[in-house]
């Protein structure tokens, strides 16, 4: 009986160690998580700071709010995608929402003014997905999931949450991202 127990868990053992995360994608659950990103790396990059240090304390607080404004208009996701032999690619989208919250009032935004808000930015995010769409490998055994020169990739709650933060000399070192497993 021992054996037969000891055989199956050396078995499990070996299938979690030599898992392959295909078909697995992680996802932002939470827009304003995307958005808290943004205006933490705004306010963190270094030419936004010099400029900043010549406001008053006024100034600054109205810049915040007006940025907080402006971010409401997008629900921006952020989305990694494993491929077999542990291979994973990574996207990032956004839309504007039907319903926009501005200073406790709700707006509803028509098809037409949506579609016109969106026209500018999709190709800065065509640019940004051509950067972060490139195949990768992770290594699912190591704590760090993955890491390069831009961000490192964690994964916590037993595979259901992966972590990303920016590192190196990103002006948002330390910031992160959770994304969920939706699939």
């Amino acid at each position: 009986m021992r054996l037969l127990m000891t055989t199956a868990m050396l078995c499990l053992a070996v299938v979690i160690l030599g898992q392959d995360f295909k078909g697995r994608v992680y996802r932002t659950s939470d827009p304003s998580v995307m958005r808290k990103f943004f205006i933490n790396m705004i306010e963190k990059d270094p030419d936004f700071q010099k400029e900043d240090a010549k406001k008053t304390p006024q100034e600054l607080q109205r810049e915040r709010e007006i940025r907080k404004l402006y971010l409401n208009f997008f629900d921006i996701n952020m989305e990694v995608t494993f491929k077999s032999k542990n291979r994973f690619t990574m996207k990032m989208d956004f839309d504007i929402p039907e319903e926009v919250h501005i200073k406790g009032e709700t707006v509803k935004l028509s098809w037409s003014q949506r579609t016109a808000m969106k026209l500018p930015y999709k190709s800065l995010f065509l640019l940004l997905n051509k950067e972060l769409g490139k195949e990768r490998t992770c290594h699912p055994n190591a704590p760090v999931f993955f890491q390069d020169e831009d961000f490192k990739i964690t994964m916590r709650s037993g595979g259901k949450v992966l972590e990303v933060y920016t590192k190196g000399d990103s002006c948002v070192e330390g910031l992160s991202i959770p994304l969920k497993r939706i699939k």
